[in-house]
């Protein structure tokens, strides 16, 4: 799945080998997958339904992680949790936030009932207040989001705060591409249509290396860290870096689209220091302009 070789440190000896993914169906999700397997962890799906990509297997429980007793059985004999997914589409703000609440409390309560030695939830700049700045991770977050994507990280944040006794980290990603996802396609419409900003990005391939060193540490000395490139971008350096990417104007799942009031990504800037620093990590892109230079957009 990797765009270019190289771009993600090879995880010897990753320490985590039972690991349990929500999301693999969407953008973010799809992409960790086939990594993860490429390490050599087992790995185990829990999907509210199959997609076209993801076949059933033993490996694969079908359910609704706000179902108490499948999160269980999804979390029994697992070293980690990846948390990508998020219920959101077709739902108001309110309804989204409280929804994912629900859901990621039962899914963290569970791993911890369960002895699991990690919990990695994936969660977004769209948290942070407009106007925030830089926003590192200490920046508030918004009291409620306008839009349900965002309300839907958010309710998940706080479930999962409030769950004790579970070693756990938060990423809150900047705007992902790469590998032909979509969203760069939303993102460019939104240039060409006038966004004002910079904004924030983060290849796939270094989401991955992200995810990795979070399941690596050994101690995890923050619950909280963004996840970012190292330079922003207004509308006019995102056309010059892809003006041959069309808008393709489809929706996938996970997606977050220019129709969601509050969603969109120009004006979100990130300090993204402090996983650097205190995990290793560094961006194998470190800008969108690098990434098209590899033929990895």
């Amino acid at each position: 799945m990797d765009a270019v070789a190289g771009t993600e440190p090879v995880a010897a000896g990753l320490p985590v080998r039972r690991v349990l993914l929500t999301g693999a169906t969407g953008r973010v999700g799809a992409r960790f997958l086939p990594r993860l397997k490429q390490l050599g962890a087992e790995t185990r799906l829990m999907v509210w339904s199959p997609g076209p990509g993801v076949r059933r297997s033993a490996t694969m429980i079908v359910g609704d992680l706000a179902d108490a007793g499948a999160c269980r059985a999804a979390v029994e004999g697992a070293d980690a949790v990846v948390h990508i997914a998020a219920a959101f589409q077709g739902l108001r703000p309110d309804q989204s936030e409280d929804v994912n609440f629900q859901a990621t409390r039962q899914l963290a309560t569970a791993a911890r009932d369960a002895g699991v030695r990690r919990f990695v939830q994936l969660s977004s700049s769209l948290v942070y207040a407009d106007g925030a700045g830089a926003a590192a991770e200490d920046t508030p977050v918004r009291e409620s989001a306008a839009a349900s994507f965002p309300a839907a990280k958010l309710g998940a944040e706080r479930a999962l705060s409030a769950v004790r006794g579970l070693e756990s980290s938060v990423l809150r990603l900047a705007f992902t591409y790469g590998e032909g996802d979509p969203h760069l396609a939303e993102a460019i419409g939104w240039a060409r249509r006038g966004g004002t900003g910079r904004m924030h990005l983060v290849h796939h391939a270094d989401v991955r290396q992200a995810i990795l060193c979070v399941l690596s540490a050994p101690e995890l000395p923050r619950r909280v860290y963004n996840v970012a490139d190292d330079r922003p971008v207004g509308p006019a350096e995102l056309l010059a870096a892809a003006p041959g990417f069309a808008v393709r104007g489809q929706v996938e799942e996970g997606a977050v689209t220019e129709t969601e009031p509050g969603a969109q990504p120009f004006g979100r800037v990130l300090t993204a220091e402090a996983i650097r620093q205190e995990l290793g990590f560094a961006p194998g892109f470190p800008s969108i302009a690098a990434a098209a230079e590899k033929g990895a957009l």
